[in-house]
């Protein structure tokens, strides 16, 4: 007895025999594909720059011992914190977090370099844990587990190391971590170590402190960085601190870099937003592409009802088909995407490459090309079929 062919393959012999059609749906799912993820990871990636470039204005507020302040030039203060030698029991500060407005507080200890080595001018300790200020400069974001695992200890962009990675700092050569981006003041000539990192140095080498002896980085400070919950504040707690906190100067952001952070924020949601709108376009160009093709097989469609087939097969039977390719074609375009992404160059490539950062975009642009392509051609489908029906009822 003769085996009768199963269903199941006709979905694989239409597409075989019919190879131009095919590959031009197959073209179609690829390039769709690979432009939903190039953008989607641009607009992730842009949306983070934007973020990072909020991060990189600095802290809201800086505080100061009053003292300490003095020794800067007040015209010349930007909001990374500039290195001052000097420093305070922190102690005085604890008043500061029984502030609601306040979200986040962190410490740093500035020492001026005994010397000057590979362009180290200045020591400063800081808080890894905590520190929104510093971490923001780093030129690769995706450092921390590598930055806790060796110390946590960064260099400014104009800081020699040794060939074996390190740096000269307190007597001792320290393994770096990370080094930070340009920022054209003096963080670009500092070694940044935690701490308690610090504290265990000077311990060990008290020469180093020149006469500051009394120091203890775990518990002094010479300059507290503070974030606001609400920017529209940032006045009115810094005023608060120099109120009531004595010996201290608390100095705040000028509106123009509150107005600037805002505004960044509104051009991240803003290019989601186009990019969005510019995907949803590119898929239902795509739809509308795989609508006219379904419409120029409306003739097989006759066949498969003349033959006797349901309805429901022959829906099917299409829907088999063009998932198939576009299965394949999906595949194809985000691994070109891919390949093409690693070409590039830049921070923004850096962090859409990561795999927590790619794995959202790359699930999302994969299924929504499928869903449109399901969508498109049950649509596709079920039109040509009421036409095939409409052409029977004529015919009879």
């Amino acid at each position: 007895m003769k085996t009768q062919p199963s269903l199941k393959t006709v979905p694989l012999k239409n597409i075989r025999a019919r190879p131009g059609r095919s590959l031009f749906l197959l073209l179609l799912a690829v390039l769709q594909a690979a432009c939903a993820l190039v953008a989607l990871l641009l607009v992730q990636g842009l949306g983070y720059e934007l973020h990072r470039a909020e991060q990189r204005l600095g802290a809201d507020i800086l505080v100061y011992p009053a003292a300490g302040f003095l020794q800067l030039d007040s015209s010349c203060v930007n909001m990374l914190a500039n290195p001052v030698p000097y420093y305070r029991d922190r102690s005085q500060l604890s008043l500061i977090a029984q502030n609601d407005d306040v979200d986040a507080i962190s410490y740093q200890v500035h020492i001026a370099a005994p010397h000057e080595e590979n362009g180290v001018k200045w020591i400063i300790g800081y808080e890894p844990e905590s520190d929104f200020v510093v971490t923001a400069w780093l030129n690769d974001p995706w450092q921390e587990e590598k930055i806790q695992a060796e110390g946590g200890i960064l260099i400014g962009s104009d800081v020699e190391t040794d060939s074996a990675g390190q740096v000269e700092t307190l007597g001792e050569h320290l393994k770096v971590a990370a080094q930070l981006a340009r920022t054209g003041g003096d963080y670009d000539k500092a070694v940044f170590l935690p701490l308690h990192r610090l504290d265990s140095l000077l311990r060990h080498a008290p020469q180093h402190l020149e006469g500051q002896n009394t120091l203890n980085p775990l518990s002094d400070y010479s300059v507290a960085t503070i974030e606001v919950k609400d920017t529209s504040k940032v006045e009115s707690v810094a005023n608060w601190i120099n109120l009531y906190i004595r010996k201290v100067k608390a100095v705040h952001s000028e509106t123009l870099l509150a107005d600037t952070a805002g505004a960044l924020g509104a051009h991240s949601l803003g290019i989601a937003v186009l990019g969005g709108v510019a995907w949803l376009l590119l898929l239902a160009a795509l739809g509308i592409a795989q609508s006219v093709m379904m419409n120029e097989r409306r003739g097989e469609l006759h066949i498969w009802k003349v033959v006797g087939a349901s309805e429901k097969t022959v829906r099917t039977l299409m829907l088999s088909e063009y998932l198939l390719i576009h299965v394949l074609g999906a595949a194809t375009g985000i691994l070109i995407a891919w390949l093409l992404l690693t070409q590039a160059e830049g921070s923004i490539r850096a962090h859409t490459l990561n795999p927590s950062a790619m794995l959202l975009p790359l699930a999302l642009a994969f299924f929504a090309s499928l869903l449109v392509a399901w969508m498109s051609a049950r649509f596709a489908v079920k039109k040509a079929l009421r036409a095939a029906q409409a052409q029977m009822l004529v015919a009879t």
